[in-house]
């Protein structure tokens, strides 16, 4: 996806916009913060105001009802009919009277020795359960407070009756207020409190309020208990407690309108449209002077820079109106000048120097080399690619090496095996990856002679040992077939003797007789192959001096080699499978050496084949022009392809430490090529396939 290219003039009053509004969106948010928090303040301490006056109402009520049963308990009447116990009398006049007590909603007369009450209490309860419920009760407080038949609040007053006689308490005069859904109550407090909506809970139990209450604003009430002020989408709510009676845990709550808080909302709302119609309009305004001020100037100072590098020579600059434009142009002159002046240095450096030396790109792009790099990788010119145009291109370990490079930035220093048109080179790396730019700087060596020089000596050194260890095996191979013919010279003229005494032997048992001379003919095997290995290990034995290359029968050689290795052959159970060995064919070679590399290819098949479900070892043959083509091919997990390019390197091994030294293949491979044969690995689909080049009969 291409990426986007914006104009200065737009990145400029972007960023203007970008920074009114992150000035001016704190300023905004803590203005609006610090007004509702006024507002808050200003509600609570309205509500509180609202709180008192409640409070103020409420003492006035109880202050007019006491005052009221002041007048009650003197009324002479009254007195006079109790002095007499005229009851009906007493109630006659309680009921005229009652009429003041239009916002009481109990009213009657209690007697201390007996339960007879004179009741003209005016309410839609159970007053006579209240009443009894109360009087049970004997509380001794002028105003108390109650909850009774489990549901109704009552607050009750009460004065006593006293005779003018005889100073004696007649009896005692109540009156009380019901505030279960007491509207009326409700009513007068709303409108000396600006009309708010009220709610009086006792503990967390609704008892009254200025309408019913829904279930969600219940559930609302009874989570906001523990807050002073608290709001819903539509209403603000302020809970405040009703300090008239101690351990009584009355609450009111009064209700307004949320509207004034969504007029502050929408006040603010329209400033901040409105700075930020304004902040656009302002950056719109900059964007448009800016690209009329800075677009000219830039234009000539880039293609000044531009025309600079493509030309690879200072362009000449005219002097901009922008004094930091005419910074930026001093600048890149200085810069490009002092880079000429290292840049023709390094080239100097480079093209001088006898190691190659090269410089490719993210792609493999040459971006410069030497004469050496183009003589060493046969190159031509900048621009080829390092792994497609170069001796490299079939290089596994330079492509490992380039794969490490894209993971890592190191400076890694590698050696990297190629071959050219002639021969293979041993070549020491040095290479960086400029991770800023993508660019590969490399150095090599060409360490080819010094490792020839130093596999030559391995080999000779190795050959030395093997032939000095083949020597001491020859005197005592020799030792033993001397030791070893003598006695078995004896149990071979003793067998026959046997034999031939045998045959004038007269047993009468048929089956003793056919033991007998299987006996006998198991020892004359046995003879027979003991004097064969004998006569082998001399052969295989005799010193390389005297090895003669001579024309041998290629099936005998191969049979006689796989004695040697019988044994292992059958420990570890692996079939030796032999197709259409010419037993006639005739091969030019040393018989010793050549076993010595047949054995080596055999024991590497036969470990290989370890740990392998199917162990199956192929001898092949095929004759061509003047060359016998002797295949071993194994049933193995064959030879990892990264592997391939190094495998007749001297001291390497795909073995465990301590399980191979690495000079097998590279000795064989030199053997062969001593006898103007050679040692070929070709490519299987399974397993290792070895091809042994083998010239036919001198």
């Amino acid at each position: 996806m291409k990426k986007k290219d914006y104009r200065l003039s737009a990145i400029i009053g972007f960023n203007i916009l970008i920074t009114i509004l992150v000035v001016a969106t704190p300023i905004i948010y803590i203005q609006y913060q610090t007004s509702s928090q006024l507002f808050e303040e200003k509600l609570i301490q309205d509500f509180e105001e609202d709180l008192k006056l409640t409070q103020l109402f409420l003492n006035s009520e109880f202050k007019i009802m006491n005052n009221s049963l002041n007048s009650i308990s003197e009324n002479k009447e009254i007195i006079k009919s109790l002095e007499e116990d005229n009851f009906k009398k007493v109630k006659k006049v309680l009921e005229e009277i009652s009429t003041d007590f239009s916002s009481s909603d109990f009213l009657f007369i209690s007697f201390d020795q007996s339960k007879e009450t004179i009741d003209v209490s005016i309410n839609l309860h159970d007053d006579s359960s209240i009443i009894e419920e109360y009087l049970e009760r004997k509380s001794n407080e002028t105003l108390s407070f109650g909850v009774y038949n489990n549901s109704n609040v009552v607050i009750f007053t009460k004065k006593p009756i006293i005779s003018t006689n005889s100073g004696k308490v007649l009896a005692t005069i109540h009156t009380g207020i019901l505030l279960n859904n007491n509207l009326e109550l409700l009513s007068k407090i709303s409108d000396r409190i600006n009309h708010h909506n009220l709610f009086v809970f006792l503990g967390d139990k609704f008892i009254a309020g200025i309408r019913p209450l829904k279930e969600e604003e219940r559930k609302i009430f009874q989570s906001s208990f523990s807050q002073k002020l608290f709001s819903t989408d539509q209403k603000i709510y302020y809970s405040g407690k009703l300090d008239i009676f101690e351990d009584v845990d009355l609450n009111i709550y009064f209700e307004t309108s949320s509207l004034l808080i969504e007029e502050l909302r929408q006040s603010y709302f329209k400033y901040v449209i409105y700075t930020v119609v304004l902040t656009f309009i302002l950056a719109f305004i900059s964007m448009l002077l800016t690209h009329a001020l800075l677009t000219p100037n830039l234009k000539r100072l880039l293609n000044f820079l531009h025309s600079t590098i493509e030309d690879d020579n200072l362009s000449t600059y005219k002097k901009s109106s922008i004094e930091e434009f005419n910074i930026i142009s001093d600048d890149f002159s200085t810069v490009f000048q002092n880079f000429k002046i290292k840049k023709n240095q390094l080239s100097r450096f480079i093209n001088s120097s006898q190691l190659p030396i090269l410089i490719w790109d993210n792609d493999g792009t040459i971006i410069q080399l030497n004469e050496s790099a183009k003589n060493f990788l046969d190159l031509e010119k900048v621009g080829e690619n390092i792994v497609q145009d170069s001796l490299l291109n079939e290089s596994y370990s330079f492509k490992q090496l380039l794969n490490k490079l894209e993971v890592n930035n190191e400076i890694f220093n590698e050696e990297i095996i190629f071959k050219n048109k002639k021969e293979w080179k041993y070549s020491l790396w040095t290479i960086n990856k400029d991770k800023h730019e993508e660019i590969y700087f490399a150095q090599c060596f060409d360490n080819s002679e010094k490792v020839k020089a130093q596999v030559e000596i391995e080999l000779e050194r190795a050959k030395s040992i093997h032939n000095q260890k083949l020597a001491a095996l020859g005197e005592v191979a020799s030792s033993i077939a001397h030791e070893v013919n003598n006695p078995m010279g004896v149990i071979s003229l003793s067998l026959s003797i046997l034999e031939d005494e045998f045959h004038f032997l007269k047993i009468t048992n048929a089956k003793k007789s056919e033991k007998i001379e299987r006996c006998l003919n198991n020892i004359d095997d046995s003879v027979t192959r003991t004097s064969s290995i004998i006569s082998n290990l001399l052969d295989f034995s005799r010193e390389s001096s005297k090895d003669k290359q001579d024309n041998k029968k290629l099936k005998i050689l191969i049979d006689k080699t796989l004695i040697f290795i019988e044994s292992k052959i059958k420990k570890q159970k692996v079939r030796i499978l032999i197709e259409d060995m010419d037993s006639e064919l005739n091969v030019f070679i040393k018989e010793t050496q050549f076993s010595q590399v047949l054995i080596n290819l055999l024991n590497n098949s036969i470990d290989a084949l370890e740990n392998c479900s199917v162990k199956k070892i192929t001898i092949t043959n095929r004759s061509e022009n003047g060359y016998c083509y002797l295949g071993i091919l194994d049933s193995g997990t064959g030879i990892p392809s990264s592997m391939v390019e190094k495998i007749f390197t001297p001291f390497f091994t795909t073995k465990e430490k301590g399980k191979g030294t690495g000079l097998g293949l590279s000795i064989s491979k030199s053997i062969m090529k001593e006898m103007k044969g050679d040692l070929i690995l070709k490519e299987s689909e399974q397993g290792a396939h070895f091809i042994i080049k083998l010239p036919l009969k001198n």
